[in-house]
């Protein structure tokens, strides 16, 4: 292998490299997937503080999957990541009580976290084992996690969300969720190497 072939490959890898830390950094994944994280966890000063600094939840939303992808034709589904730090006591949870709002286009639109009352035929259709997943859960124990799945009527979204604001009736404020910030890495994709 001469030393021009080596040159060669080790360019080509490099900017291989630099291309996707560039894309991963920016916050997207890969860059024919545009995904947006809507936390309560954000970077900064703008850092949000939540109720309880031992409860924090997240939404991922791909945008790809979430303008082509329905529940039964008629709903969104909103797949959300609720996590339990170290806390004394579990956290408890009531599928009548609490509730998850999207915030979107300037509106609060109203998610259920039960297809079983929004849709029985589709829910009735469903394996066991999907419904066990898609069930609230009554509690969550400290140090754990769970996805929490909502649907929000797709005749009542206008675009993508802005953000959530999720209220559990035990806790002593609802939990906003917002955009994260772009990572700072993300320039690295536009940075000028010419100098």
């Amino acid at each position: 292998m001469n030393l021009g072939t080596i040159v060669t490959r080790i360019t080509t890898g490099l900017l291989i490299a630099a291309s996707a830390t560039a894309s991963l950094a920016a916050g997207g994944g890969a860059l024919n997937d545009p995904q947006e994280t809507y936390s309560t966890e954000r970077i900064g000063p703008e850092r949000a503080a939540t109720p309880d600094q031992g409860v924090t939840a997240s939404v991922t939303i791909q945008f790809v999957s979430y303008a082509l992808n329905s529940v039964g034709g008629k709903y969104k589904l909103i797949p959300l990541l609720l996590r339990i730090g170290a806390r004394p006591a579990p956290v408890a949870l009531a599928i009548d009580q609490d509730r998850l709002v999207v915030l979107s286009g300037g509106k609060k639109i109203p998610a259920s976290f039960q297809l079983s009352a929004l849709d029985r035929p589709l829910w009735d259709s469903l394996s066991p084992e999907t419904k066990k997943r898609l069930t609230y859960p009554e509690q969550l124990s400290p140090n754990s996690a769970a996805v929490i799945y909502a649907f929000v009527p797709m005749a009542d979204l206008a675009g993508p969300p802005d953000g959530f604001e999720y209220t559990i009736k035990s806790l002593p404020v609802p939990l906003l969720l917002l955009p994260e910030p772009k990572k700072a890495a993300a320039s690295l994709a536009g940075a000028d190497t010419s100098g």
